[in-house]
């Protein structure tokens, strides 16, 4: 039986599955992150071996047709550098599973984003457009020459728009606001002072500087954020929608450039936990044009990979 192997390597758990041709769940396994740019690449190609192992142990005498892995740290297709280092390492498991192996080549072995593994979940290959929205936030589009081109993702540092870290930061400067007497988010002050555990946000700054509050611990934040906007709280409100509208903007702008794409697919927290959100930039977005198909992206990014690569090597 050939298998085919797909893996989102997300930037602190990354998820492998193996499909036969017919499409059927093999197995599955789950390692360490995949994000080589903040893990390094030798971490990252051992952890990838090791979910390989994993899999090929539960898929005994089965032949690997291609491995496609979605990388966090990436926003396209990785380099031919990249790419060679990562073979070279799971090239060694030819010896331990030299039937199952015998196949594989670096031709039949793909590294994209992982944005671009979780869009071929939804579009199978056609062109479309992922918008993710979870801590951080980016867009893909590929084109219907399969071109791939990307908006926002440029970090937590610069503003990845309706992410959960920006919803949370923004509402935290407010808060702060609130606080030096300025009038405005009372209710987001108290709910920071709950949710931080603090008598006053002041004797927090050190706290919130530390290695300890990494992005996605200040992200946690957004929910009561979130909670708050629901709620009625004006100042919340006006922190969600102003990022609902310059996601949507991004967004625009690549289908007006693009105008073929029709299809387009969200991803994420901001997305999967918000009715509001959602509603909101899918009528942002359908106002301008009636014509697209938004949709929750429900086939998981490790799926997408397995049946990408199935596609480009059969």
């Amino acid at each position: 039986m050939t298998i085919f192997i797909g893996i989102d390597g997300g930037g602190t758990h990354s998820t492998a599955v193996a499909l036969t041709e017919e499409g059927t769940l093999r197995a599955r396994s789950e390692g360490g992150g995949m994000n080589y740019l903040t893990d390094g690449i030798e971490t990252c190609s051992r952890r990838l071996q090791d979910m390989l192992t994993k899999l090929l142990l539960s898929c005994p005498g089965d032949s690997v047709g291609g491995i496609c892995v979605g990388s966090a740290a990436l926003d396209g297709p990785a380099s031919a550098e990249v790419k060679g280092q990562f073979y070279e390492e799971i090239s060694g498991l030819k010896t331990s599973f030299p039937s199952e192996m015998a196949e594989m080549s670096e031709e039949r072995f793909e590294m994209q984003s992982d944005l671009f593994v979780a869009l071929m979940g939804v579009t199978g290959g056609e062109p479309g457009l992922m918008v993710v929205a979870g801590t951080g936030s980016m867009l893909l589009l590929m084109d219907r020459k399969g071109g791939q081109h990307v908006s926002g993702g440029w970090g937590s540092k610069f503003g990845d728009v309706l992410s959960g870290y920006t919803l949370a930061r923004q509402a935290l400067e407010l808060a702060m606001d609130y606080e030096d007497d300025l009038g405005r988010g009372a209710q987001l002050h108290a709910a920071a002072l709950d949710f931080f555990r603090a008598d006053n946000l002041r004797s927090m700054v050190e706290r919130l500087y530390t290695e300890e509050y990494t992005p996605a611990k200040l992200a946690a934040f957004a929910p009561r954020v979130l909670a708050l906007m629901e709620q009625g709280d004006r100042e919340a409100l006006n922190i969600v929608a102003k990022n609902v509208a310059a996601m949507a903007e991004r967004a625009k702008k690549l289908l007006d450039t693009y105008p073929e794409v029709k299809r387009v697919a969200l991803y994420g927290g901001m997305f999967q936990h918000s009715r509001w959100i959602r509603d909101a930039f899918v009528s942002l977005l359908t106002d301008a044009d009636p014509d697209l198909q938004v949709e929750l992206a429900e086939t998981p990014p490790e799926m997408g990979a397995a049946q990408y690569m199935m596609s480009r090597c059969r």
